[in-house]
C-alpha cells in the first residue's frame, strides 16, 4: 500500500484526544502515578514562585522542550531552560504562578500527558491566563517534564478559536496507484463551527475502508479536537496544536478489536493545492510501528 494510503489509514486509526485513555499496563498504579505527577507539578509551581531557576531546571528532562506562548520560540534542553528562567527572574519583578490540573492521561508506562490552566499574577496586580499541555516522562523512577505548550487565553475565549486556520483542508483530494486509490472530501458545516471530512480507501480484492472525521474547537480544553469513525468499527479522537507553520496532532484511539493505538502526526500546508503530512511514535498496543515519512497530498483536479 502506498504512502498516501498509509496516511488515510493512520487518519482512521490513530487520531487522538487529550483526555481519558489509560494504558492498561498501568493496572492498579494509576492513582499512585497520578499523585506523583501532581507532586511534580506542585514542585514546579513552588520553585517558580520562589524564583529558584536551578531547582526549576532540575524538574525538566535533559532534552526537554519549552514552547513560549508569547513569542512562539522553543527553548531546547534543560540547560537552556534553566538559563531562560535565570534571565527571566533577573529582569522581571516577582510574580505568582497558579496552576489548575484538568486531566492526566497515560500514553505508556513512562509517558503521561497533563492538561490544565495556569494564571500568572504580576506584582502590579495584572493577571494573564493560559491553557497548557505538558508531557511528563519517567527517568530513573522520577517523573520529569519533557515538554510544555501554552496558549494564552483572551478575555473572551471565543476570540481564540483558530479553527479557520485549517481551511486549507477544505476540498476534494485523491491519490491513485496500482496498489490503491484514496479519495477524501472536506467541507465546512453550517456556521463554520466544524469541519467534516469523509474518506474512502480502495484496493484490489479488498473491501473499501470508509469513514468520517469531524474537527472542531473545544472551548473547555482551549484547543482544536477531532473525532474519527471508520467502517471497520475503529474510532479515535485528536488534539491539534499549532507550532510555527505546522499543525501537530497527538493521537490515541482504539481499533475495532479493542487494541489501543497512538501516534503523533504533523501537517504542513504547501500551497492552495497541496499539503505535507507525516506520522511518528506510532503504536498498536505495546508494539512500536515504523514512522511514515513525509508525503505530499494533492488536491483533486477539477472535472
Amino acid at each position: 500500500m502506498n504512502n498516501v494510503s498509509q496516511y488515510f489509514l493512520a487518519l482512521v486509526l490513530i487520531l487522538a484526544a487529550p483526555f481519558g485513555l489509560h494504558n492498561p499496563s498501568q493496572g492498579g498504579n494509576d492513582e499512585e502515578v497520578t499523585k506523583a505527577i501532581q507532586s511534580a507539578t506542585e514542585a514546579y509551581v513552588a520553585a517558580f514562585n520562589a524564583r529558584d531557576a536551578e531547582k526549576l531546571a532540575q524538574l525538566w528532562s535533559e532534552d526537554a522542550t519549552y514552547e513560549l506562548a508569547d513569542t512562539n520560540e522553543t527553548i531546547m534542553g534543560r540547560t537552556a531552560i534553566g538559563k531562560m528562567f535565570t534571565e527571566l527572574f533577573a529582569d522581571t519583578e516577582p510574580a505568582r504562578l497558579s496552576v489548575a490540573i484538568e486531566s492526566i492521561r497515560f500514553v505508556t508506562d513512562d509517558v503521561a500527558v497533563e492538561t490544565g490552566t495556569s494564571e500568572l499574577f504580576e506584582s502590579d496586580g495584572t493577571k494573564s491566563s493560559s491553557r497548557y499541555s505538558a508531557i511528563h516522562v519517567k527517568r530513573n523512577d522520577q517523573w520529569l517534564l519533557d515538554s510544555i505548550q501554552e496558549t494564552h487565553l483572551a478575555s473572551d475565549e471565543g476570540d481564540v478559536n483558530p479553527l479557520h486556520e485549517l481551511d486549507f483542508l477544505v476540498g476534494q483530494w485523491v491519490d491513485s496507484t496500482d496498489e490503491s486509490t484514496v479519495e477524501t472530501s472536506c467541507e465546512w458545516v453550517k456556521n463554520k463551527k466544524f469541519l467534516s471530512r469523509t474518506f474512502r480507501v480502495s484496493a484490489p480484492e479488498q473491501d473499501d475502508l470508509e469513514g468520517t472525521q469531524v474537527i472542531g474547537w473545544d472551548p473547555i480544553a482551549g484547543s482544536i479536537r477531532s473525532w474519527v469513525f471508520d467502517s471497520d468499527g475503529g474510532f479515535s479522537q485528536g488534539s491539534w496544536k499549532r507550532k510555527g507553520d505546522s499543525w501537530i496532532v497527538e493521537s490515541t484511539g482504539f481499533l475495532a478489536d479493542g487494541s489501543p493505538v497512538s501516534s503523533v502526526q504533523v501537517y504542513n500546508r504547501v500551497d492552495v493545492n497541496s499539503f505535507k503530512w507525516q506520522s511518528f511514535n506510532r503504536r498498536v498496543g505495546d508494539e512500536l510501528l515504523p514512522a511514515i515519512d513525509e508525503i505530499t497530498v494533492v488536491r483533486k483536479p477539477a472535472e
